[in-house]
């Protein structure tokens, strides 16, 4: 097996797909701002979508390499996960930690050419990546810590478009990588289910270990409704109030389908579970950037 291939299984590319739409849906509602100064169709924003999404996926990347680094000596004993590049001893650990450092530098330099704001919350963001695996080990918070990276992401993509902050800004930003990160850290708890057994073994940390399934797919359930909480108060910053609300029917109604779906989860599968995380991830994705689409196209922001 080639080592292109190797390291895409590495940082699971496929992966990277709802966590693209959720970005893309931010820089959506940035460009729908009136103070945002560049048209969405210009060359500078191109150069600035293009930088962007490369520091997205380096720092995806820096993410999930550092999680496998760090989980690999307990990869080796789960066998849901002992077939992983790391753990099945496919890659070395050298040409991880290599990779990895290449992906720290690009992800830093790309935030450096921004603007330093944009570089103060990627040095942020990546000692928030770099402890995540290990709060795994103390604390069933874990999910939401997870969720804390997309919260500096969304916040990083907004000043970068709209490099100069305001309070409002920061509160639109804020509660938009609330309402994501709460996304992410629902279908993570959601994801550890099929590790519940194994986690209780090894001590680990996660909601599922600690409270069991059933309370974990109410938890799960509550990130959700805090995730619609926050949108719903974003709706606060916003002058053409009613034409937001109405686009946001899209995703509350994604929400409110996801939930459903989790108390029909079929707990027998590990197969079933990884789909709900996918699909429950990727549909959420699509709701809120059809949402964006939407209060771009008919000015509901500005």
């Amino acid at each position: 097996m080639s080592k292109i291939i190797l390291i895409q299984q590495l940082i699971k590319c496929k992966y990277a797909l709802f966590a693209l739409l959720f970005l893309a849906s931010s820089t959506l509602f940035c460009f729908s701002l009136p103070n945002t100064s560049l048209p969405l169709f210009s060359l500078a924003t191109m150069k600035i979508l293009f930088l962007g999404g490369s520091a997205f996926f380096v720092a995806r990347a820096f993410g999930m390499i550092v999680n496998q680094i760090v989980d690999c000596a307990v990869d080796k004993r789960n066998p849901r996960t002992k077939m992983r590049v790391l753990p099945a001893g496919l890659l070395s650990t050298k040409n991880s930690v290599l990779l990895l450092i290449l992906c720290l530098v690009l992800f830093l330099s790309f935030c450096w050419f921004f603007n330093p704001l944009c570089f103060a919350l990627a040095v942020l963001a990546t000692l928030v990546m770099i402890i995540y695996p290990y709060t795994k080990r103390f604390t069933f918070l874990c999910h939401w810590i997870l969720g804390s990276v997309y919260y500096l992401a969304i916040l990083m993509n907004c000043f970068t478009i709209i490099p100069t902050p305001s309070f409002s800004l920061f509160c639109m930003a804020s509660l938009l990588g609330v309402s994501f990160g709460m996304i992410i850290a629902a279908n993570d708890i959601i994801y550890a289910i099929q590790d519940l057994e194994f986690d209780q073994k090894e001590g680990l940390f996660s909601i599922p270990a600690r409270f069991g399934i059933k309370q974990s797919i109410k938890i799960a359930s509550i990130s959700l409704t805090i995730s619609a909480i926050a949108y719903l108060l974003l709706g606060y910053f916003v002058p053409n109030k009613t034409v937001f609300y109405l686009c946001s029917l899209l995703p509350l109604a994604g929400i409110l389908c996801t939930i459903k779906h989790y108390s029909l989860i079929n707990l027998g599968s590990q197969s079933a579970l990884q789909q709900k995380f996918f699909l429950g991830n990727l549909f959420l994705g699509i709701t809120f950037l059809a949402n964006m689409i939407g209060l771009f196209l008919l000015g509901g922001i500005s």
